[in-house]
């Protein structure tokens, strides 16, 4: 996940997923940091382990995968609601 820049573009990285199976993956958590905030935009940007280390490292170890028109695939999105509280174990 990519924070927005002040252009609109994608900035830089707050949080990332585990490895994910090839194919259509659904209803994936990530954890952002700092936390975010009702109408703060994001980009989620998918990224190749490039590295082969089986870990997200850089946006410059593991590349952002892109489309046959090579494109970057990634997608826009606004926060819609407050953050949830964090439960103390």
């Amino acid at each position: 996940i990519h924070t927005s820049t002040k252009d609109g573009k994608p900035g830089g990285v707050v949080g990332h997923s585990e490895i994910l199976a090839k194919g259509e993956n659904k209803d994936i958590a990530v954890d952002i940091d700092p936390q975010a905030a009702k109408g703060d935009i994001y980009f989620a940007m998918l990224h190749n382990d490039t590295s082969k280390d089986e870990d997200f490292g850089t946006t410059e170890e593991d590349l952002p995968l892109k489309d046959n028109t090579e494109k970057i695939i990634m997608m826009k999105f606004t926060i819609n609601s407050d953050p949830a509280p964090v439960e103390e174990e």
